[in-house]
């Protein structure tokens, strides 16, 4: 990764295969947020139960042109996107932007403020008009991607087992149907017996 200590430039976004450094950033919005619970806590409660931290969020405004200012003439420090031609190169840094928020990379955002991982483009903005046709001013939301470990163990043997079949407990009897019952069929099947003609 290439670190603002090594490059003259102010960010440089980084993913497995790319890296983007930018002629200038106009403006970096950098933002951590905790969310604290609103309901009362009992005193002697831990209290990071209590508060959650959100993913950060990093909003860049920055400029890429064809023709970036050499430092000290040297050819080697010109900022690139990885294998295009130098005077293609804002419109390949907008088309590599685009194919890194499609597949939703996993970038490392190197700033003057702090280097983010694990982030993520969920949204872009590149307003073009005759003034910048060989530049490209481009507005970029980066949100932290959070991931967790899940850690396998095997479960403890029950004390009894935890399907246990039903005892069997032999033949039951049926009760007789009471008197009412009985009465009450034979008196349905004589007016069933009538209307049919039996």
């Amino acid at each position: 990764m290439t670190s603002t200590a090594d490059t003259p430039y102010q960010v440089v976004i980084s993913s497995d295969d790319s890296q983007i450094a930018f002629d200038a950033t106009v403006s970096e919005r950098h933002q951590s947020k905790l969310v604290v619970t609103e309901h009362p806590v009992e005193n002697g409660a831990n209290v990071a139960d209590h508060a959650r931290k959100e993913p950060d969020v990093l909003d860049i405004n920055g400029i890429i042109s064809n023709h970036p200012i050499l430092l000290n003439f040297d050819e080697s420090l010109r900022p690139s996107v990885v294998g295009t031609s130098p005077f293609e190169r804002a419109q390949s840094a907008f088309d590599e932007f685009q194919r890194l928020q499609n597949i939703a990379a996993l970038l490392t955002v190197a700033t003057e403020t702090r280097t983010y991982e694990n982030m993520m483009i969920t949204s872009l903005a590149a307003p073009k008009d005759a003034a910048k046709r060989f530049i490209l001013d481009i507005a970029l939301t980066l949100r932290e991607f959070r991931r967790a470990s899940v850690e396998t163990v095997d479960a403890p043997e029950p004390v009894e087992p935890v399907h246990k079949g039903k005892r069997q407990q032999g033949r039951k009897q049926t009760k007789p149907a009471a008197t009412e019952v009985e009465e009450k069929t034979s008196v349905l099947g004589g007016l069933i017996n009538s209307a049919l003609g039996t």
